[in-house]
């Protein structure tokens, strides 16, 4: 019972009831904490590290896969052309 009232302390839960159409309720969450100017540019600085990480390591792994799949069919002498 800790835990949930240590949880309402720093995320606002909203509960909002099914509307029209729907069939199942819908939960929203916000956390309470407002952020400092650093705290802003730090995670701006993350959203851009994860964009072009994710911008490098997409394509990089899905070339490794497609050269790992070829080199293996090329060790077990099958074709899978």
């Amino acid at each position: 019972m800790v835990e949930v009232w240590k949880i309402t302390k720093v995320i606002k839960f909203e509960y909002h009831p099914p509307g029209p159409g729907q069939t199942l309720p819908s939960f929203s969450f916000e956390d309470k904490k407002t952020l400092s100017e650093d705290e802003r540019r730090t995670r701006e600085y993350d959203a851009l590290a994860f964009r072009i990480v994710g911008a490098v390591a997409v394509p990089t792994l899905m070339a490794y896969a497609a050269y790992s799949r070829e080199s293996w069919s090329d060790l077990t002498g099958r074709n899978n052309s």
